[in-house]
């Protein structure tokens, strides 16, 4: 545990006011020896950002869906370069609604500590991961752990998008893509809701290590994925 830290500062920024509420409730009913104020709560990226200069936080928690136009990835910078500005050592942990281990990959790389797929008894297992990474050891919830792992022994660098690793709805919204619908059109085209819509390209972008919808699209050309599937 961190060194002489009796009281634990934490803020969050979570899209769902259900979850967010939950998360409180478990870390303020917590009967461990540390006790844990939640100092900041919020419920888009932009009061998030604000909350990490403004609280200085230990522990900072994310939800992936907090801007559904970024990716994670991005989102972690942004709140990694708050917290410098005010020289704050802030342990970052996001919560997922995908366990790609190739995404959990990257952020690991990039300082995340701890990553909680929100499929796994996230009451559960919370306190557990935030204890863990104040020791100064990186968490992962066991799904996210096993697809992490499977990835390593794989030996798949994770910089190579493979087109069989995509979902048969992430296939679909990239056909649409490439030939330019927009959000509403591919809405149309698929049934899906635009909740739904938005969480695939964003995952998309997060399989392809891009930041904006540009890029994917390059990047989905680069790669010889979207010729595959405009041929097939």
């Amino acid at each position: 545990m961190q060194s002489g830290l009796s009281e634990c500062r934490v803020v969050i920024g979570n899209a769902s006011d259900l979850e967010l509420t939950g998360m409180v409730s478990t870390l303020s009913g917590s009967s461990t020896s540390l006790r844990f104020k939640v100092v900041g709560m919020f419920s888009d990226l932009y009061g998030f950002l604000s909350g990490i200069q403004e609280h200085r936080p230990h522990v900072a928690i994310l939800d992936d869906r907090l801007d559904p136009e970024q990716t994670p990835l991005h989102m972690l910078r942004q709140a990694q370069a708050e917290a410098a500005q005010v020289e704050v050592k802030v342990r970052w942990m996001i919560v997922g609604s995908t366990y790609n281990g190739r995404l959990i990959s990257a952020l690991l790389a990039e300082g995340l500590d701890a990553f909680l797929f929100r499929g796994d008894a996230l009451s559960a297992l919370l306190v557990p991961g935030i204890q863990e990474i104040l020791r100064g050891r990186p968490f992962l919830t066991p799904r996210a752990n096993s697809d992490y792992a499977e990835m390593l022994r794989s030996g798949r660098p994770s910089s190579q998008p493979l087109c069989e690793e995509l979902s048969q709805e992430m296939l679909e919204v990239i056909r649409l893509l490439i030939n330019d619908h927009d959000v509403s059109e591919i809405m149309r085209a698929t049934g899906m809701s635009q909740e739904k819509v938005y969480r695939l390209r964003r995952e998309l972008r997060e399989h392809f290590n891009v930041r904006t919808n540009e890029g994917l699209i390059a990047a989905l050309f680069r790669s010889g994925i979207a010729d595959q599937i405009a041929y097939s």
